[in-house]
């Protein structure tokens, strides 16, 4: 899905790459960049990436723990003298190398794109995939939390389409703006956008969101009935 989106990025390039809304994007962004780099930061970092990967990971986070088979399985293991703890994190442990592998495709995908469209690469594009990766797995969890306190399929994806408004909302508003910061895409961006080196803060912000989502994720899993 990462790899098409970014074929298909590549593919319009040359068609999209003068638009008036790059600019005006751009200026949102950091006007510093060229048109050319502010084209791929709309892209893979700032909609390729987030939207695509963050979908994947919440629908797959929510199929973890979701639905009569799967709770019959995991019910058929605690079965064994098998503590609940550790088939919480078994199944967090593939979503977290899910999200992980989804972020290097990208990564590689986008970047190839870049170079056969006969540009070097932008400063700094590589120091958004530690951001990247840790708001994907964020939603995956999200996911998983939403899976297991909801009875409804699609009441699962309405409220994941709703958190990913919600992520872009505030960053929608311009980077001056003070509701900037109550979007997670902002530890992701930062304030300059491929300008600068990796915001360690940023990242700290992110990490301790997601450490907080598999917490609470384990928490209702000690809890949720499984027959």
């Amino acid at each position: 899905m990462v790899v098409g989106w970014s074929g298909v990025c590549g593919l319009l390039f040359p068609v999209l790459v003068d638009e008036i809304w790059v600019e005006v994007v751009m200026d949102w962004f950091n006007p510093a960049l060229d048109l050319q780099q502010g084209y791929w930061l709309v892209a893979l970092p700032a909609v390729g990436l987030p939207v695509l990967g963050g979908s994947f990971a919440f629908l797959e986070g929510g199929s973890l723990f979701k639905g009569q088979t799967v709770r019959h399985a995991i019910a058929f293991l605690l079965a064994y003298p098998l503590p609940r703890w550790q088939v919480y994190f078994s199944r967090l442990a593939y979503l977290l190398s899910a999200c992980f592998l989804l972020t290097v495709a990208g990564y590689l995908s986008g970047s190839g794109m870049i170079l056969l469209t006969g540009y070097p690469l932008p400063a700094g594009l590589s120091g958004l995939l530690p951001g990247t990766f840790l708001l994907i797995l964020l939603l995956g969890e999200l996911g998983v939390l939403f899976g297991m306190l909801s009875k409804s399929f699609w009441l699962d994806r309405l409220a994941g389409i709703v958190f990913l408004f919600l992520v872009y909302l505030p960053f929608g508003m311009r980077s001056g703006s003070g509701w900037v910061r109550y979007s997670p895409l902002f530890y992701v961006l930062g304030e300059s956008p491929l300008m600068g080196g990796v915001d360690v803060v940023n990242l700290l912000v992110l990490s301790l969101l997601c450490v907080a989502g598999g917490l609470a994720g384990g928490y209702v899993f000690e809890r949720l009935e499984l027959e």
